[in-house]
Parts: C-alpha cells; structure tokens; sequence
C-alpha cells in the first residue's frame, strides 16, 4: 500500500470536514486517474476501515508519523493474515 497516497487521501479529507473517507478517495481517483487501481482502492477503503482511528490520530501528527503508523498497520495486518 502506497502510504504517500493514503496520506494524500486524508489530506484532501481534510479540507472537506465530515466527508467520508470513500469520497475523498474518489476526489484522489478523478485528481490522478490511473493512480490507484480498483482492487487498490478496495484495499484501502478496508484498511482505513480497521484502522480508522488510529490513522486518523496519526494524522494529526504529521506525514512521518502517519506514514510509520500505516506501515506498521499494514506489517501486521500482514501477519495477521498468514
């Protein structure tokens, strides 16, 4: 998962308080179209799912900490999944 991407997609999140995270996705897909493929942004829309809280938190922190959090998420949804 590209964490420069989902961090993009939180930024545009952002700027558009109360929107759901599946339209912020959408605005990234029409901003870059070919940037994230269907079953990419299936992949996300999950992993935001289960981790919501926590990115959101790391947002809050800024790109570095957002980026180290979604990795070690992501490492151990990995883990998990084995």
């Amino acid at each position: 998962m590209n964490t420069n991407t989902l961090y993009d997609i939180y930024t545009i999140n952002k700027q558009t308080p109360g929107e759901d995270m599946t339209i912020s996705l959408a605005k990234f897909q029409a901003e870059h179209p070919g940037a994230v493929s269907h079953e990419e942004a299936r992949a996300m829309r999950e992993f935001v799912g289960r981790h919501g809280k926590a990115l959101a938190m790391a947002f809050r922190k800024g790109k570095a900490t957002f980026q180290a959090v979604a990795e070690v998420l992501y490492a151990e949804d990995n883990e998990a999944a084995q």
